[in-house]
């Protein structure tokens, strides 16, 4: 009689020994080989398709095969989150297996596949038939930051809908494709391997890297490539080769930009802090006068002619200022724990003011000139000055409805009327926001009299006598025959 312990001991060795030899079995690539296909069509095989596939086989809900012969016919119309989809009926025959690609051109055939759902049938086969439903591959790269700090990590993620072609049948693996800034794509990141990454129900669909190991500085761009053999062929044919791309920039240490470089007086500048993410960091004034700044918004825990905050996880500090007088500023940027800066210069300009009288003409000395104009409307006061002597300040309604200045009382010469806006501009400090020069000359004599003819002997009247820039005039008569 055979020793029991001695039986259990072989039926364990005869298991190991066949558990080894399924192992060894494994296909290398696992997923879904386009050379082996698969069967769709039943609850174990699943209803889904991804279009791009090299090699379908149709089973019924019994799981038996339908076969070759088939007509596939849409009954439901493509689905409606497709934009591209049409909604008449799509018919399509075929023999064999079934190669998605093959059908997937629009201005070539007259029943292109497109997103929906269909009835596979077989008439001459029993009548066997099955639903299933067709979708385009989806294959979005994502990243956590736009912006990355070189040294900083960032995470690459895949969202596909790939899990449909593999379900039970292992991983299925597409690749990270990443470009760097002089058009080489990379297949690694310092000892991180961008290919055969698993993107199956049972898989890690991300990936992180250390931007560290990435020489260049500038803008990478990332795609996800499907890898054919493991897809059922999806991304042999070029136009599934590679998904929707995404970029990020790589700066070094860190940066800093604003939205603009010049802006008017009290138009605001946001500037925007690129460093690691979470860091504290300070945005300071280092040149031009510091008063005259107000950070009022963004990131900033209080608002000032300063501001500190912390960047956010995408590693970005936004704040936003308010200059309220010309000039050039420096602004610096400063990480509070390495004390690592950047810098940027903006530049502030006067709002645009005109003076749209009087012209630049000739005047007689007398005359009473209207200046007026426009002006922004943050404009405290105007001040007027003709040839450096204030002649008054006034509010921004009266300049721009007309101010009346009496030229009585100034010599014949040229004169140059310059206005000043505030705040934006300072009258005994700035250059004016406008002028004009114009000309006074004396003006002609006039003499009006109490009537045109009288007799001899009569009165007459010197009624008004017009002699503009004039205290004093002499009266002459001139005779008909000469003499007065």
């Amino acid at each position: 009689m055979a020793n029991p312990k001695s039986v259990s001991w072989s039926i364990i060795a005869v298991t190991v020994t066949l558990i080894s030899l399924c192992a060894l079995c494994a296909p290398a690539n696992a997923g879904v080989s386009p050379d082996d296909g698969r069967s769709i069509g039943d609850v174990a095989n699943g209803t889904r398709a991804i279009i791009g596939e090299t090699n379908l086989s149709f089973v019924n809900a019994s799981g038996f095969l339908i076969n070759s012969g088939t007509t596939i016919v849409n009954i439901k119309g493509p689905s409606e989150d497709t934009p591209e989809a049409i909604k008449n009926s799509v018919n399509i025959d075929f023999v064999g297996t079934f190669d998605s690609t093959a059908y997937d051109e629009p201005e070539e055939i007259s029943n292109p596949l497109v997103p929906g759902t269909y009835n596979v049938s077989n008439v001459s086969d029993g009548g066997k038939s099955t639903i299933v439903e067709f979708k385009r591959p989806q294959l979005i790269a994502k990243i956590d930051k736009e912006v990355v700090i070189r040294g900083d990590t960032l995470t690459f993620e895949a969202d596909t809908n790939l899990f449909h072609i593999a379900r039970y049948a292992g991983p299925n693996y597409i690749t990270f494709s990443l470009t760097d800034p002089n058009g080489y794509t990379m297949t690694r990141v310092g000892s991180t391997a961008l290919e055969n990454v698993n993107v199956n129900v049972t898989g890690v669909n991300t990936l992180t890297i250390d931007t560290g190991d990435l020489v260049d500085m500038g803008e990478y761009t990332l795609c996800i490539k499907p890898n054919p053999d493991t897809n059922n062929g999806l991304g042999k044919d070029e136009k599934y080769r590679c998904g929707t791309p995404v970029t990020f920039e790589v700066v070094s240490f860190i940066s800093l930009t604003a939205d603009k470089e010049e802006a008017e007086v009290n138009e605001r500048i946001e500037f925007t802090v690129i460093l690691s993410s979470n860091t504290n960091v300070s945005l300071t004034v280092t040149t031009g006068d510091e008063s005259k700044v107000w950070f009022i918004g963004g990131d900033v825990k209080e608002t000032g002619h300063n501001c500190t905050g912390m960047t956010r996880d995408d590693g970005k500090f936004e704040a936003v200022a308010n200059f309220t007088a010309t000039g050039a500023y420096e602004i610096m940027a400063t990480e509070l724990i390495g004390y690592r800066t950047a810098n940027i210069w903006v530049k502030i300009v006067r709002h645009e003011v005109t003076l749209d009288s009087p012209d630049e003409e000739v005047y007689h000395i007398g005359e009473i000139l209207t200046i007026k104009g426009d002006a922004p409307t943050a404009t405290d006061n105007v001040t007027i000055k003709v040839d450096g002597t204030l002649i008054d300040t006034i509010s921004v309604n009266e300049f721009e409805t007309g101010y009346d200045w009496n030229t009585e009382g100034f010599a014949p010469s040229t004169y140059k009327i310059a206005i000043w806006v505030s705040p934006q501009s300072n009258p005994d400090r700035d250059t004016p926001d406008d002028s004009v020069t114009i000309v006074l000359i004396r003006g002609g004599l006039l003499v009006e009299t109490s009537a045109d003819f009288v007799a001899l002997g009569d009165d007459f009247e010197i009624e008004k006598i017009i002699a503009p820039g004039r205290d004093y005039v002499d009266i002459l008569m001139i005779a008909p025959e000469g003499g007065g």
